[in-house]
């Protein structure tokens, strides 16, 4: 009940649910003229939140920030299991389930399986996710790690969970943690609460500014607003682990 309230609560915070709020309220009162100001106001004020979120004001500085707080992973560190925390899933009946795992959950599971592969002593993948850890167990398997290097964690239902249940198997010993960059902050925190020693090993970089200006910085982009909606998910979440104990 917490985890579907928290979903509800964070959906109807999203910029894009708040100007759709906005934009059929103020569309409803316009047809009443006592309401006809403030009607104006409200789809004003809508229009700005979406041509602001369109911009990435200030959605790529959040991101920005939470995405460079922790370095790439350090290739010669060695580590006898990397957790790959899951992200995007979509089930679909007629497609392979491959193709189920989402982008951020497919960035994950390769930069995994890089680390994997970097380790010359004997190494766990760990797959972590109730709806994509199988999913990203065939993608593993097809990108060559071996069925008896893998393990499957299919009951956390977010990052609270696996940190919790992956926290015997892990011991005190270092690991990688490979999530998305945006996603890590929250991950780390929540990992070293359970007494963990995690090595951040970040991936699906969303905000990756270019060192010349370009003219399409000019041009408002739906990308920005996602980058904007995704910097918001993890603000909340972070605040959300706060006011419950979880960091």
């Amino acid at each position: 009940m917490v985890f579907l309230f928290k979903k509800v609560v964070g959906f109807c915070l999203m910029p894009l649910s708040i100007v759709l709020v906005l934009g059929i309220a103020g569309a409803v009162l316009l047809w009443l003229r006592r309401w006809q100001r403030g009607a104006k106001w409200l789809i004003t004020v809508a229009l700005a939140i979406l041509l602001m979120a369109a911009y990435g004001i200030p959605g790529n500085w959040v991101m920005r920030a939470l995405e460079s707080r922790h370095a790439p992973f350090p290739d010669s560190t060695p580590v006898s299991h990397v957790v790959v925390l899951g992200g995007g899933y979509t089930y679909s009946w007629y497609v392979p389930e491959r193709n189920h795992v989402g982008t951020s959950s497919l960035a994950r599971v390769v930069e995994g399986v890089r680390i994997h592969r970097l380790q010359t002593a004997p190494c766990k993948l760990v797959l972590s996710g109730s709806a994509v850890g199988q999913g990203m167990k065939i993608v593993a398997l097809d990108l060559g790690v071996p069925a008896e290097d893998i393990v499957l964690e299919t009951e956390s239902a977010d990052t609270k969970d696996q940190a919790r249940l992956l926290r015997d198997m892990l011991g005190e010993a270092p690991f990688a943690l490979v999530t998305s960059a945006s996603h890590m902050p929250r991950s780390m925190a929540m990992f070293r609460k359970q007494g963990l020693a995690p090595i951040a090993a970040p991936t699906f970089y969303r905000c990756r500014p270019g060192k010349r200006w370009m003219i399409s910085r000019l041009v408002p982009k739906a990308s920005r607003i996602a980058t904007t909606e995704r910097a918001e998910y993890e603000l909340l979440g972070l605040l959300w682990a706060w006011l419950r104990g979880q960091l």
